[in-house]
């Protein structure tokens, strides 16, 4: 039997900024109360004058407006729409407080880049910071802002609480805390260039990149905080690793040792013995990760935290081998093979 089909519908309308000038690039989503659409792929876009035009099955749609990227205006719920009849026309202004922030790093200097994020019970924008200010337009009500500076550089993203919005506002952040610095040292006591040192609670977290002597440091507000340290890709071989909660009040010293227990040994083929060279052996538990690839000879060594328990496991890409050794405990230094045979890699293999 036929099916008439849905008429088509035209809608129209323009987009403008909270000023009443056209907001050109906002892309518009149309979600079907029907259900045969949905709001999560953009529909059209606005043009230089903030205007619109889209043909659409005839229905009942709720309208959505997402601002150009770095704008500063929220995503908008605009209203339901019913074009049923053909035709429908949304014209939509922004309304709201224009927020301005500047924010500053370690040392009192302008945040040189970063991102500014607002957070409140129906709305919220995400803008980039540049030369240490930003600018958004937000409804009124209360927020909470995360400023996140590019990371590695040791300067801390903090959130802020329970900022309410009024008026027109000018916000000053301050990205700064106590210095807390280190070295980052591996087996025998060797620094460990490119070692990552994090810092986190739930209202800051901090981190920086190691130097070729092992040396960081970083800032944090006063709190409360769980450490961990990413060894770097120059030693992927030696297990990322957790570090008990420390208090920090003051500017401290906050050494890492990486060094730990070591196993080693060679990736075989199972049934020939021959060695598999180029595998990827990666290490997994519950206070960190660590990969090697496996030599020529098909050798491998590993680094891995004292008494923590592990899987291993043995992959190629081509062809497609895997084997694997589940929960082993870091007693003693030790030497065994990996046996790998025919198989899907496993969903973690990366190739290289």
């Amino acid at each position: 039997m036929a099916v008439k089909p849905t008429a088509p519908a035209k809608v129209t309308g323009v987009i403008l900024n909270v000023d009443g000038g056209p907001m050109s690039g906002a892309q518009i989503y149309f979600q079907d109360l029907a259900g045969s659409r949905s709001a999560y792929s953009p529909e059209t876009v606005t043009g230089p004058a903030g205007a619109f035009a889209i043909v659409l099955p005839a229905g009942r749609y709720l309208v959505y407006v997402q601002p150009p990227y770095n704008s500063g205006y929220p995503i908008a719920k605009i209203r339901e729409l019913d074009v049923r009849s053909g035709t429908g026309r949304v014209d939509y202004r922004y309304t709201g407080f224009k927020v301005t922030g500047t924010v500053t790093e370690p040392g009192g200097g302008p945040l040189g880049y970063g991102y500014a994020n607002a957070n409140g019970d129906s709305s919220g924008a995400h803008v980039s910071v540049a030369s240490g200010s930003f600018s958004m337009v937000l409804p009124g009500g209360t927020y909470f802002f995360s400023l996140t500076p590019p990371p590695g550089l040791g300067i801390p993203a903090v959130s802020f609480f329970n900022i309410h919005l009024a008026s027109d506002t000018t916000l000053v952040f301050s990205l700064d805390g106590h210095a807390v610095s280190g070295t980052v040292t591996g087996p025998g006591g060797q620094p460990l260039p490119g070692a990552r040192v994090e810092a986190s609670n739930v209202h800051a977290r901090s981190d920086a990149v190691a130097a070729a002597n092992g040396a960081y440091v970083l800032y944090v507000p006063t709190g409360d905080y769980m450490w961990s340290v990413q060894p770097g890709s120059l030693n992927s071989y030696i297990t990322s690793r957790q570090f008990p909660q420390t208090t920090v009040a003051a500017p401290q010293t906050k050494d890492f040792d990486l060094s730990g227990v070591t196993w080693s040994g060679v990736v075989r083929r199972a049934g020939t013995g021959q060695p598999v060279p180029g595998a990827r052996v990666s290490v997994y538990g519950n206070s960190g990760y660590g990969f090697e690839i496996a030599g020529a000879g098909g050798e491998f060594m590993l680094v891995v935290n004292p008494h923590d328990v592990y899987s291993i496991s043995a992959s190629t890409y081509s062809p497609s081998l895997q084997g694997f050794i589940n929960e082993m405990e870091a007693v003693n230094d030790s030497s065994f093979d990996i046996l790998v045979s025919p198989g899907p890699p496993p969903p973690f293999f990366t190739r290289r």
